[in-house]
């Protein structure tokens, strides 16, 4: 895998976010990208999971699921209309959807899954 291509593909913002876990560790693009220049073991390490597209065992990638979406609502908080799980019209804010995956309820749970897709997408580009 072309980490430095791998890497131009990503918005800023994602750059920051948590991508892997490797060795009780997590991972940005960003520290990824530098432990490669660097050519250092965890870089070779780190390279080449991402060239399995191999994140983490399940557990893992739910804790860092979760991790990414909390970032995500403190650094853009969001109002969303939407259904509620009892068919009711309403808004969804940030800290609503916080909730939602800290109680693991089924928006939560497929905020969660949502998010570790889009991990695999990414780590896939």
């Amino acid at each position: 895998m072309d980490i430095v291509r791998w890497y131009g593909k990503l918005s800023d913002f994602e750059r920051e976010l948590p991508i892997m876990i490797y060795n009780g560790g997590r991972y940005t693009p960003t520290m990824i990208l530098s432990e490669v220049q660097r050519n250092t073991p965890l870089g070779r390490e780190l390279s080449s999971n991402l060239s399995v597209a191999s994140l983490a065992p399940r557990e893992e990638l739910v804790s860092l699921a979760k991790e990414r979406l909390f970032i995500l609502f403190d650094k853009r908080p969001a109002k969303i209309d939407m259904i509620t799980p009892e068919g009711i019209p309403g808004e969804q804010t940030s800290e609503d959807l916080r909730k939602s995956v800290e109680t693991h309820d089924i928006l939560g749970k497929s905020l969660i899954e949502n998010e570790i897709g889009y991990m695999y997408r990414l780590i896939r580009y």
